[in-house]
């Protein structure tokens, strides 16, 4: 019966009904087809495979392997694998044979069974050269795109990698393969990047672009800009992300450097803006002392000429100040402040800055706590924000409100703070200001420049106000915000860290001029005061005011002519006022050879700089005490008096 079965099963491949119904139905199909018997001897073959192969209608087994070895590419391997398929009931799908002319055919075999019993093998083949160049093209651009490139599985494992990339942060190709996106990753970004790629595993997102850092294989940060995108699923694609990576350290020099540039090119409308409002300033005192000068020669009263000088210089004081807070790397002086209490303090100052048709008005939160800052930079932000609300409301009646809160920032809220000028860097209690007007408004541009210390929307001056501004908050750590739109006024919302926790602590190793005795007395000084400044015109100031308070100055134009001149006047000396910055002999230098000479001799520093800078410049010096310029000559004949008394030696 078995073997009636068997030639029965051999008859059917070599039958003409097999021929004219299957053998239509395989002409129909797009790939070739062949079929040989269980001897290897071929018993059909499509039109496509006649195609593929160039075989001609009439051939011998002989001759198709012939034909075959001269157009596959390894002929050797390609008949070795024939004759072991043919022998084995072995299955293949999807194997790729290369030809010697480029092209590309994918193999599929499978033994064919009927009634149970091998009786051949159908082969088929089909020509994918076009998908194969393309995928290899595509291959080819991720391997040599100069950004870094990856592709990732459903689970975020990478499965390839471009040189780029592996180059960013200093491995080998084979080293990032079957990564995963945490690794080597910086691990205060971990966290967020996960969150990210569930928010795209989920659906919730397509694609998005982020910056995170990468720890480099020499322990180096490396900043990079992600873009990553899911990809639509397809049969059995393994592959499900694709990432690109961005090196940025290049930009951000690059950054940098455009923006020194930037930086320069606006040097002289800064120096032209400043200069302009120093040379009023100088006009003024120069044309009040000669007016002072011409009404004490007539006998008359120069008083008020001589307030307005001091004024004028007041004024040069401030705009120096201006300055020096831009940078935001001075430290202040400071102590507890009540903000309600400053604010109710500047309120008569912030009525005469602004206009009569123009009201202000006053929404302070009761129990506020305190912060640490300093009363002169406090007035100073809420005095340029004032103005710059008067002068936003153009001349027309309006109204601008000054509030205060409490409010607190977690460590979430300071993370995503994208829509502040300066981010708060403080976790915890903050003290709010905020001052509203309803002026012409801002858009999105302006805002964006608006602290940038050359900007300014007005025809003359130095755009340093909100400059200012920005440096004294870098200053406190504290943050800002502007709401603004156009012809809907403008909101600025100011944020100090208030001092319940861990309050900031700023250095204060020297004493300030305020720190001192303050029961001075003025009477006949026997002994001298010993200044130290290269500064002629502060020389010859303090000459003229110590010749009117019947004080002995000697003076030193630098740290050496001072050393020589305190040797040979050792007993006549009873304080040192030291400029801080100087030629020659830095002021360290100077002190320390100072103290040879007289190890108990009281050195007094003086600068225009801040007293947080001196104590950088002196830590661990016995400094005497710490004298801003410029100076007050009340204070100062004070200060002089109480060192230069012989009882007090």
């Amino acid at each position: 019966m078995l073997e009636n079965q068997n030639q029965n099963s051999e008859s059917m491949l070599n039958s003409s009904l097999f021929d004219n119904l299957v053998g239509s139905l395989f002409d129909a199909v797009p790939e070739g087809v062949l079929i040989v018997d269980k001897s290897a001897k071929i018993v059909y073959i499509n039109e496509r495979m006649r195609e593929l192969w160039n075989f001609p209608k009439e051939m011998s087994n002989d001759t198709a392997r012939q034909i075959a070895r001269k157009l596959v590419l390894n002929p050797e391997e390609f008949n070795q694998k024939i004759v072991e398929i043919n022998q084995s009931d072995q299955i293949i799908w999807d194997e790729h044979l290369q030809l010697k002319d480029g092209r590309m055919y994918s193999r599929s075999t499978k033994p064919l069974m009927i009634n149970g019993e091998k009786e051949g093998r159908l082969w088929t083949y089909q020509d994918i050269s076009n998908q194969f160049h393309s995928h290899k093209l595509l291959e080819n651009l991720i391997d040599r795109a100069p950004i870094g490139i990856a592709l990732a599985n459903e689970k975020g494992v990478f499965v390839k990698i471009n040189q780029a990339w592996a180059d960013t942060i200093g491995f080998d190709q084979s080293d990032l393969v079957n990564t995963t996106f945490k690794d080597h990753t910086h691990p205060d970004d971990v966290a967020h990047c996960k969150e990210i790629m569930g928010k795209i595993s989920s659906g919730e997102l397509e694609n998005i672009s982020f910056e995170k850092r990468y720890i480099h294989k020499d322990g180096s940060t490396v900043n990079s800009l992600i873009h990553v995108a899911s990809l639509p699923k397809h049969g059995d694609q393994d592959i499900r992300y694709i990432v690109q990576v961005v090196d940025l350290t290049q930009l951000k020099n690059a950054e940098q450097a455009l923006f020194q540039s930037h930086k320069l090119e606006s040097i002289g409308v800064l120096a032209g803006g400043i200069a302009h409002d120093f040379n009023n300033l100088l006009v003024a005192m120069t044309t009040q002392a000669d007016v002072a000068l011409r009404k004490n020669l007539m006998g008359q009263n120069p008083q008020t000429n001589i307030e307005k000088i001091k004024l004028a210089a007041k004024n040069a004081s401030y705009l120096t100040e201006q300055l020096l807070a831009y940078s935001g790397r001075r430290k202040f002086k400071v102590e507890e402040i009540d903000l309600n209490l400053q604010v109710e303090k500047n309120n008569g100052i912030f009525n005469l800055a602004i206009p009569k048709n123009i009201s202000l008005t006053q929404k302070l939160e009761a129990r506020l706590p305190k912060i640490s800052a300093e009363k002169g930079q406090i007035q100073q932000i809420l005095l340029n924000l004032v103005i710059n609300a008067a002068e936003s409301i153009e001349g027309k009646g309006g109204k601008i409100d000054v509030s205060t809160k409490q409010v607190s920032f977690s460590a979430d809220e300071i993370i995503s703070a994208k829509d502040y000028i300066l981010a708060p860097v403080v976790i915890g209690p903050h003290v709010l200001v905020s001052v509203s007007d309803t002026g012409v408004g801002m858009d999105e541009e302006t805002i964006e420049r608006i602290f940038d210390p050359f900007f300014t929307t007005k025809f003359t001056g130095r755009g340093l106000g909100l400059a200012a501004v920005l440096g004294i908050i870098r200053g406190h750590k504290g943050a800002i915000r502007v709401i603004s739109q156009p012809d809907e006024g403008t909101i600025f919302e100011l944020y100090f860290p208030s001092i319940e926790g861990d309050p900031d602590q700023f250095d204060e190793n020297i004493p300030s001029l305020e720190h001192s005795d303050p029961a001075f007395v003025n009477s006949r000084n026997e002994l001298g005061v010993l200044l130290i400044d290269d500064d002629e015109n502060v020389r010859d100031a303090l000459i003229d005011l110590f010749e009117c308070e019947n004080i002995r100055l000697i003076c030193a134009a630098d740290g050496a002519e001072g050393v020589e001149k305190l040797a040979a006047n050792k007993e006549k000396i009873g304080l040192t006022l030291l400029d801080l910055s100087m030629p020659g002999l830095s002021s360290p230098e100077t002190f320390e050879e100072l103290k040879k000479v007289n190890p108990k001799l009281p050195v007094m520093l003086c600068s225009g700089y801040s007293e947080a800078d001196i104590s950088e410049s002196f830590s661990g010096e016995e400094i005497e005490g710490f004298l801003p310029k410029p100076f007050d000559a009340d204070q100062l004949i004070n200060l002089v008096n109480a060192y230069t008394q012989l009882d007090r030696k």
